[in-house]
């Protein structure tokens, strides 16, 4: 499931989230007995590290774009606040 918000939810994320998606659930497709030649396994794993660390980019942006949001609230309640 591809999870993104409202102001983190570029087109480039949307993106990055569907192909680690997809690079994940090739995991899935796959049958148990499957031969692989070692280039093809090694570019899987690969892609396989590029899928965790693009997963992990994906929650970081969520973090700041959540941190960035709750300072944007304060900044907006103190100023609001200050006027009144």
């Amino acid at each position: 499931m591809i999870y993104t918000t409202s102001v983190v939810g570029t087109h480039n994320l949307y993106r990055v989230c569907l192909c680690t998606y997809e690079l994940t659930s090739l995991k899935n497709l796959m049958p148990a007995d499957l031969q692989l030649t070692p280039e093809m396994y090694n570019q899987l794993r690969g892609l396989q590290k590029k899928a965790k660390d693009l997963r992990q980019e994906v929650r970081n942006l969520r973090r700041m774009s959540q941190a960035q949001a709750h300072s944007v609230r304060e900044t907006i309640r103190d100023t609001f606040l200050k006027i009144r």
